[in-house]
C-alpha cells in the first residue's frame, strides 16, 4: 500500500457514546468483568460487519476480537454467511494470550471457509488526534497458518 498509496482495507473501531464518556476499551474490560464479555463483542462484531456491505468488494475489513471471543465465543455465528474472503480478525492488542496453539484451533474451521490469512502487521499508532507520533510503535501479531 505504501508504494502505490492506496487503501486496501480498513479496521472497524468501537466508539460507545453512553455515559459515562470514556474509550471504548474501558467498557469491553468491564463488560469482560461482568461476565458479559462475549455477548458484548458480539453485539460490536456484528454492527462492524454491516459496514462490510458498505466498502468496495476489493477491500477487505480487520475486526479486533478478544481471546476469549475466539476461544468461547461463536464466531461462526457471528460471521454467518460474510464474505470470510474480505475479513481480517485481529487479536485485540490489549489480550494476553496464553495458549496459542488453542487460538488457531478455533480459527481453524473459519480459515477452512475462506477467513482471510493472517499476517505480520505493523501498527502505527498515532495518539486520538491523530498527532502524537511520539506514542508510534510495532506491535507483534502471530502467523496462524
Amino acid at each position: 500500500c505504501v508504494e502505490r498509496c492506496r487503501v486496501i482495507g480498513f479496521e472497524a473501531l468501537s466508539r460507545i457514546g453512553a455515559e459515562p464518556l470514556r474509550a471504548p476499551d474501558r467498557w469491553f474490560i468491564d463488560a469482560e468483568r461482568a461476565g458479559l464479555g462475549v455477548p458484548f463483542e458480539t453485539l460490536a462484531l456484528r454492527r462492524a460487519l454491516r459496514g462490510l456491505a458498505h466498502l468496495p468488494d476489493d477491500l477487505f475489513l480487520t475486526l479486533n476480537v478478544s481471546p476469549n471471543m475466539l476461544l468461547h465465543g461463536d464466531m461462526e455465528d457471528v460471521l454467518g454467511d460474510s464474505p470470510l474472503e474480505r475479513i481480517v480478525l485481529e487479536v485485540t492488542e490489549h489480550s494476553i494470550i496464553e495458549h496459542y496453539h488453542e487460538l488457531a484451533r478455533a480459527i481453524d474451521p473459519l480459515r477452512s471457509r475462506g477467513l482471510r490469512p493472517g499476517t505480520y502487521l505493523l501498527e502505527l499508532r498515532a495518539g486520538e488526534r491523530g498527532t502524537d507520533l511520539g506514542r508510534l510503535r510495532v506491535t507483534r501479531t502471530v502467523r496462524v497458518e
